[in-house]
């Protein structure tokens, strides 16, 4: 009779482990399609954080590199202001060959000093306008 108890108590156990083993296999396709449902909206949403920072760099980028284009065209103006200071100093000294000790006029080396000054912050500028360009791009691409 023990023998009887315990072979139906231990087969009692089986059959709702197989109940249950049942309903995981009925539920695993449903499962699988939520799962795959998941990481798609994931990815989705990823792809959309993605475009935002990128536009958002892209924005930025743009805004750094028109900044650097006025400013290069700023030094450029100034160049041309101190080349043309340049001559009219050139054409008083060719006339009188010697400017008064009171003149409050530049030296010719001050102003070639300025001018070599201002072509290295032109060149300077210019390369990180090259650099933004580059950036813009690499951005872009992604």
């Amino acid at each position: 009779m023990v023998i009887i108890f315990l072979a139906a108590l231990s087969l009692s156990g089986c059959v709702p482990q197989q109940a249950d083993l049942k309903q995981t296999e009925k539920n695993r396709p449903q499962r699988i399609t939520q799962s795959n449902d998941e990481l798609a909206q994931t990815g989705v949403r990823q792809n959309q954080e993605s475009s935002v920072v990128r536009e958002q760099e892209l924005l930025q980028l743009r805004s750094d590199l028109e900044w650097a284009l006025r400013q290069a065209q700023e030094l450029q103006a100034m160049q041309e202001d101190l080349r043309q200071r340049v001559r009219r100093v050139e054409q008083v000294l060719g006339k009188t060959e010697r400017l008064p000790e009171d003149s409050t006029t530049p030296s010719r080396n001050d102003i070639e000093a300025r001018i070599d000054s201002l072509v290295q912050v032109t060149s300077s500028i210019l390369v990180q306008i090259a650099d933004f360009s580059e950036r813009i791009k690499a951005v872009e691409k992604k």
